[in-house]
């Protein structure tokens, strides 16, 4: 298959067909300007193993399953169909074409008439769960945005508690669909998009709107859905930003963003984290170079990295780097984000509330050539002297919500981690003027962060939060179960109603801050988070340019190895550096 010349794109020309006979077609090179009206198509390549064969240009193709299904579906009876995909138009063996086709992929995606994502075969959940959506469009059309849960006096079109639709529709949101990284671009460029579903149709709107009132409500029906769960978050990104691309000027959606929210995404091409979100980038500066699939992954981490911290003069990409229990890449410094794990799901602190360590000063920094280096200048400010034990564990952070027996697992680990973090706290002695004990650390369990997106600072109400979590921790029963007759429960009703909704809250936001990280007490007696895997002796350091403390360790070779980000309770707002002879206590780090 020869290069396509540049500009121009590869049609597939579906004959058509019925049932279970061959799926054969014909690839037609047009350029893209002035191509004839076709289709896209957006699905999950799932695993690369290609099992099933199309004839196409008369020979055998292979492809794999999902994507042979898809065609077998929709292929037209009577007619041919006019499609781009992305297996079969692009030579995959040629890495120029492929970097050319993928630098005008948004276009593409742009000039198709329609974008049909294929969700795969129709199961009995999924019938379920058209049957809602087809509810849902209703009584949106009729009530506009209403919570997607059982209102019986709001929404008595809907369906019953107990039916399995909402299970449907919970399982809908969990299709592969919704973690690719490509669909970003693919649905954010589409004038139009029908989401298929085995010969079941529904419109993009329908989708976004369900998203859009999850979101609100946090429920689907009987389920809490977290806001942030990848379905409505993938549904919610791609319509904040198609609404992002239709205004002008609008540089608000940053390449690093994208890959923050994007971290949980799948890719075949690990590359393709990163490369595949440059179409939907609105500001186009932070980009730190084109398409180029003879870079290695570790060159592209390195290049964005390197682009942040020299060009943009920001240390805030640190925040995203640093160790976790993953297999670490030996050819990545300690510095460089690895972009193609989830990062423990760790939420990143820097992002929120405005934050200034160190004062609000400007960064100093520079690169080795070879750039395995960071040198950044800063001081040691203290250093780890103590941790408590991590409980929550990756497995049951992913215990099924409808298992009772999961979640009282879940509450009592819960209440293990709270409590090895008291004790540990009572050995913290820095008190900030107009703070209690108490007061730090709640604050400090939660980062003293909401968990909105963005975050905001801790509200006071949260400390109504901590007592009633604290409360119902006294009242919890052996087997993680709650004893309802306790005098703690049934004293103070006005307490419990009052402070019932914040202590939610309060609890969601423990729960996204804990995630990987560790409570500790410093060597001067701060209370602070740290990330999982630091070391007792490790050095908090202020660095020039960081609205956030960072742990690093000193190799004891004239090097460091950055740990990470991490929040220390009483120097978050740049007190650390107040009335200090900072340029006495500065040094250059060098990191590796």
């Amino acid at each position: 298959m020869d290069t396509l010349p540049l500009g121009h794109i590869r049609l597939l020309h579906i004959e058509a067909g019925r049932d279970e006979s061959l799926v054969v077609g014909k690839l037609v090179t047009k350029e893209l300007q002035s191509a004839p009206p076709f289709e896209a198509l957006s699905y999950t390549w799932g695993v690369v193993e290609f099992t099933s064969t199309i004839l196409c240009d008369g020979s055998p193709m292979p492809v794999t399953q999902n994507l042979y299904e898809a065609l077998t579906y929709l292929r037209q009876p009577d007619q041919e169909r006019i499609m781009w995909i992305d297996a079969i138009c692009i030579n995959q063996t040629n890495n120029l074409e492929r970097t050319q086709q993928v630098r005008i992929m948004k276009d593409i995606y742009k000039k198709a008439m329609d974008v049909v994502v294929w969700l795969g075969k129709e199961t009995a959940e999924d019938a379920d769960a058209f049957n809602l959506l087809s509810r849902f469009e209703k009584v949106f059309k009729a009530k506009g945005m209403v919570p997607v849960d059982v209102v019986e006096n709001l929404n008595p079109e809907l369906s019953a508690l107990e039916s399995e639709e909402w299970t449907g529709l919970v399982r809908l949101f969990q299709k592969p669909w919704f973690q690719r990284i490509w669909v970003l671009q693919e649905a954010v460029m589409a004038r139009k998009i029908t989401f298929v579903c085995g010969c079941r149709l529904v419109g993009w709107q329908l989708i976004y709107q369900v998203a859009l009132s999850v979101q609100s409500s946090g429920m689907l029906g009987t389920y809490r859905v977290d806001p942030h769960a990848p379905g409505i978050s993938c549904a919610i990104v791609i319509g904040r930003l198609k609404i992002a691309h239709g205004l002008a000027n609008n540089g608000d959606w940053t390449l690093l963003e994208l890959l923050r929210l994007t971290r949980k995404y799948n890719a075949t091409d690990e590359r393709d984290k990163v490369f595949a979100l440059h179409g939907v980038v609105t500001n186009l500066s932070s980009i730190s170079a084109a398409v180029d699939y003879s870079k290695s992954w570790e060159e592209v981490c390195t290049d964005v990295a390197v682009h942040e911290l020299m060009q943009k003069r920001t240390l805030s990409i640190l925040a995203d780097a640093g160790i976790c229990t993953y297999s670490k890449n030996p050819e990545l410094p300690s510095w460089v984000a690895d972009w193609s794990h989830d990062n423990e799901r760790k939420t990143i602190i820097e992002t929120g509330a405005s934050f200034s360590a160190d004062g609000g000063s400007q960064p100093i920094l520079s690169t080795s050539k070879d750039k395995k280096i960071l040198t950044v200048r800063g001081f040691v400010f203290d250093t780890v002297a103590e941790l408590n034990q991590v409980y929550i564990t990756r497995e049951q952070m992913d215990m099924d919500p409808r298992s009772e027996a999961a979640q009282r697992r879940r509450r009592l680990e819960g209440k293990r981690s709270i409590g090895s973090c008291v004790e540990l706290a009572k050995n913290a002695h820095q008190v900030p003027e107009g703070q209690s004990s108490e007061e730090v650390f709640w604050r400090t369990l939660c980062c003293d962060l909401t968990p909105d997106i963005p975050p905001r600072r801790a509200p006071e109400s949260y400390a109504g939060g901590y007592k009633i979590l604290r409360r119902l921790q006294e009242v919890m029963k052996e087997d993680g179960s709650y004893d309802f007759t306790h005098q703690l429960y049934n004293k103070d009703p006005e307490f419990w109603q009052k402070n019932l909704i914040p202590g939610s809250v309060f609890v969601n936001s423990v729960q996204k801050f804990t995630t990987a990280r560790n409570m500790c007490v410093t060597a001067r007696g701060y209370l602070g988070r740290v990330p999982r895997g630091s070391e007792i002796g490790d050095k908090i350091c202020i660095l020039f340019g960081g609205s956030v403390p960072f742990v690093l360790r000193d190799n004891h070779d004239g090097y460091f190895k950055f740990i990470g980000e991490c929040y220390v309770h009483g120097i978050m707002d740049g007190e650390a550096v107040k009335g200090q002879e900072i340029s006495v206590r500065a040094q250059d780090f060098e990191i590796r």
